[in-house]
């Protein structure tokens, strides 16, 4: 993790501050529709669309839970590098923005400012790099103006700890069939697809992608796996395949059992 030098706060102490950044949902189904336009950055969005997004929402209760499952993972995260101070008079304040839902990054970086903080690290929690992806919420923070330096970190897809994390669900996961059978049960490693245009950017995703896949099956080796996209949008132009659902029909066609 990139360590941005310490500036003082209003109290006079050193304070060294993360910035977590996450897709963000809407709270409410009130909000998917004002949710839905920020993501599809203000097209003309079908109320057929609005409905069905909103349908999806209703059957998990009824809002996203990212911001809760985020703003976890930030307090975590504080408590973890605080407690690697020592007794070092510098402590972390780590805080949660959303690229296109409440809190919004642009708004969390006022917060910031307001806070006396001028730098700090900024982490996507998404480990794996696209212009598309990780890029673009840099781009919001570079929109955002505000006077507050963010040291980027932009790619975190063979983090040790992410890996070792990876592969302990996967055998968890595999510890659920039968132990005759555990051996033969084939993993589906997916990730969320995205425009197949990236490619003609060399855009690094697909590579990082299969960089992780090959790191977390050495880990659980000789099990048998493939690798899938999945949360294609709705768009007329084709993305990154094949696709998750296709791979489990394939699986379940030949009787397979997935994990």
């Amino acid at each position: 993790m990139v360590d941005p030098a310490p500036n003082p706060d209003r109290d006079g102490n050193r304070a060294l501050a993360v910035l977590v950044m996450a897709y963000g949902g809407p709270d409410k189904l009130e909000d998917v529709r004002p949710y839905l336009l920020d993501v599809r950055h203000y097209r003309p969005t079908s109320e057929e669309l609005i409905h069905e997004i909103t349908e999806r929402y209703r059957q998990i209760g009824g809002r996203s839970p990212i911001l809760d499952l985020t703003n976890a993972q930030a307090d975590a995260l504080q408590t973890a590098l605080n407690a690697d101070q020592d007794g070092d008079e510098q402590s972390w304040q780590v805080f949660v923005g959303m690229r296109h839902w409440h809190p919004f990054i642009k708004d969390v970086l006022a917060d910031m400012a307001a806070a006396g903080q001028t730098r700090a690290v900024g982490l996507v929690m998404a480990p794996h790099y696209s212009r598309m992806s990780i890029g673009a919420y840099y781009q919001r923070v570079e929109e955002a103006g505000a006077p507050v330096e963010v040291v980027a970190i932009e790619r975190w897809h063979l983090l040790p700890g992410y890996l070792d994390a990876l592969a302990e669900r996967v055998r968890a996961a595999l510890e659920k069939f039968p132990a005759e059978v555990r051996s033969e049960v084939p993993v589906i490693f997916t990730a969320h697809s995205l425009p197949e245009k990236i490619l003609s950017w060399d855009d690094p995703y697909p590579q990082e992608l299969r960089e992780t896949v090959a790191a977390v099956a050495e880990r659980i080796t000789p099990q048998p796996h493939t690798f899938a996209y999945q949360s294609a949008a709705m768009t007329p132009d084709p993305w990154l395949g094949p696709d998750a659902g296709e791979v489990i029909a394939r699986y379940a066609a030949e009787g397979c059992a997935t994990s």
